[in-house]
């Protein structure tokens, strides 16, 4: 089995990850190799693949981006961790985004959007542990 993503390095010593199907490439924003390697092994991104009546490949994709904000508390600032939630739907034979909903843009749709990718996560947690304890049955 081909392994989804791959990590490397940069000259100025920033971990990038590498989409091995597509060549998609991004930084992981950090040059200690043991936090780019727990950043991709906690994905943030869900993504489905099918192919349509008309054969054409349809993806969806569901994203989760965490930022730091810097936030006034009293006397002092803060940072905050927030929470935004991407999902796109892709028309693979055009190559055209049908569909792009991003909850820094649209707030109102957030609560909707993080309640799927956490029914996706916990899904994907499930089907884990269950997997491993038929594992340990066979033994």
């Amino acid at each position: 089995m081909q392994l989804k993503y791959r990590i490397y390095r940069r000259r100025n010593g920033v971990f990038y990850w590498q989409e091995n199907d597509s060549q998609k490439q991004g930084t992981l924003r950090t040059s200690d190799k043991r936090e780019a390697e727990r950043l991709l092994s906690n994905p943030t991104t869900y993504v489905w693949k099918k192919v349509t009546g008309t054969g054409a490949l349809a993806e969806i994709s569901l994203q989760k981006v965490t930022k730091t904000k810097r936030m006034p508390s009293g006397m002092q600032i803060v940072q905050i961790s927030v929470d935004n939630y991407i999902l796109q739907v892709i028309d693979r034979r055009s190559g055209g985004v049908q569909l792009t909903i991003n909850t820094e843009q649209s707030e109102n749709l957030k609560p909707q959007l993080e309640k799927i990718f956490d029914a996706v996560t916990a899904t994907i947690a499930r089907a884990g542990i269950d997997f491993l304890g038929k594992v340990l049955e066979s033994n």
